[in-house]
């Protein structure tokens, strides 16, 4: 019976090279999360092209803590408001571990990838 898919911390000692079942989901992927913590140093270029493409501000994506950011994440990939759809993840990211940097006790769009790619179909 295959293993339950889970997120992996991919810190600066952790994780060079990924299996093949394993998707990297930090930035700049794809899968990235553009919802960033407000006293970051620099804004990450992905948010910055994606709000570009979008016609909306990049202050729109600023976050006070790392749930907000997860969570802003979790409504606007339902909302149908990021590249990436629900669909896509169900179809790309089923049965895979998940890659990123945020730590176990820490929250994580990865865990919310996770949950959509091994639910019910999405619509």
């Amino acid at each position: 019976m295959p293993n339950k898919p889970q997120r992996i911390y991919r810190g600066k000692r952790g994780i060079k090279t990924l299996d093949r079942d394993v998707v990297c989901v930090d930035r700049p992927s794809r899968w990235s999360n553009p919802f960033f913590i407000q006293n970051y140093r620099a804004i990450p270029w992905t948010t910055i092209e994606l709000a570009a493409r979008l016609g909306v501000r990049v202050r729109s994506f600023r976050c006070k803590t790392k749930l907000e950011a997860v969570e802003k994440f979790e409504k606007a990939l339902l909302a149908g408001e990021l590249e990436i759809t629900p669909k896509l993840v169900w179809q790309e990211l089923r049965g895979l571990d998940l890659a990123c940097f945020d730590r176990d006790n820490q929250p994580s769009h990865a865990d919310i990838l996770i949950k959509i790619a091994n639910g019910p179909r999405p619509k």
